[in-house]
Formats: C-alpha cells, sequence, structure tokens
C-alpha cells in the first residue's frame, strides 16, 4: 500500500527553542508540555517566508480534542493573519506528539480527517496530494523523532492509519 508513498525522516525539533522563539516564557512552556500533542501551523521554508496553516490547526485541534490534550503553537507578540492554500494538495500544519501513547491514540483520527478532505477535493474532480509532518518527543523515553508523509491522499491516510511508531523509528 506504501508503494507511492513516500516516508521521509527529518532533523529532530528542539521544541523548548521553538516555543521561546514565539515568545513562551518559562512557566508557558513548562505548561504547553504538560499537553499531549502541539499543533505547528507555521511551516518554515528555504526562501524564509512562512505558509501559514491556521484552518487547518484548528480543524485538527477540534478533531483531537477530547480524544488527547493538544494546543496550537502561535507567535504570542504577532498577530496573525491566516490564510487557506488554495490547491488540489493537502498540507497539514507540523503535529508534534509528547508521547508514544498520544501518537497511538489518534493516528486514526488523523487518517479519517485527511480521507475526508480528500473526499471533498476528489468530488471536486481535483486529485489532491497530501503531506504530513510528525513529530514524536517522548522525553520519559527519551524519544525523538520527526517523519514526513507525501504522496497520493489516500495512500498516505492509509500509511498513517498502518504505521506503528516502532516502524519510525526504523526509518
Amino acid at each position: 500500500m506504501r508503494g507511492k508513498v513516500s516516508i521521509e525522516s527529518l532533523p529532530e525539533l528542539d521544541l523548548e527553542d521553538i516555543l521561546k522563539n514565539r515568545n513562551y516564557d518559562e512557566q508557558q512552556i513548562e505548561n504547553i508540555l504538560s499537553n499531549d500533542a502541539l499543533v505547528l501551523p507555521e511551516i518554515a521554508r528555504s526562501n524564509n517566508a512562512y505558509e501559514i496553516l491556521k484552518s487547518e490547526a484548528v480543524d485538527i485541534q477540534k478533531t483531537l480534542s477530547g480524544k488527547i490534550e493538544i494546543e496550537i503553537i502561535k507567535d504570542q507578540k504577532k498577530k496573525h493573519k491566516y490564510e487557506e492554500l488554495l490547491s488540489a494538495d493537502i498540507v497539514l500544519p507540523i503535529i508534534v506528539f509528547l508521547s508514544l501513547q498520544a501518537y497511538d491514540i489518534c493516528k486514526g483520527f488523523i487518517s479519517n480527517w485527511l480521507y475526508a478532505k480528500y473526499q471533498g477535493l476528489k468530488d471536486r474532480d481535483k486529485i489532491p496530494n497530501a503531506e504530513v509532518r510528525v513529530a514524536i518527543i517522548d522525553r520519559k523515553k527519551g524519544i525523538s523523532k520527526r517523519v514526513k508523509i507525501s504522496g497520493p491522499a489516500t495512500l498516505v491516510s492509509e500509511a498513517i492509519k498502518e504505521l506503528k511508531h516502532e516502524e519510525l523509528f526504523g526509518k
């Protein structure tokens, strides 16, 4: 099933550095890191521009709330103007799971969310690709891994549902 899906290892995330750069103080950082997952709606691009994925970040937060504690991370000193991406592609914000258990609980919900987005675009005669960036940082177990999963949306959806966290650490 994953023949056309790319699963690529990415450099680890330094969450504390990311939060400090977004102007969170030490107490806020401590509170944020007590969540099960974080959503980073700003995806840095190589030309120092940022793509803002607010609508997707809010959708993901709503989808996973009630299952785990999840928070959207944004710069504390900036006003945010969010715009939706207008394309046939489905790009999710970076989702950071702060435990292996949180990832295992949520991967099916993310897969279903992706498939629903795919259905909406498919019905408008668009053939979407999907890109999902997931990080798992389990401090208790000393594990930190980040991957990008990309390809046709239906295959990415299925790959996420089937992908076990043990497989991520083999990549």
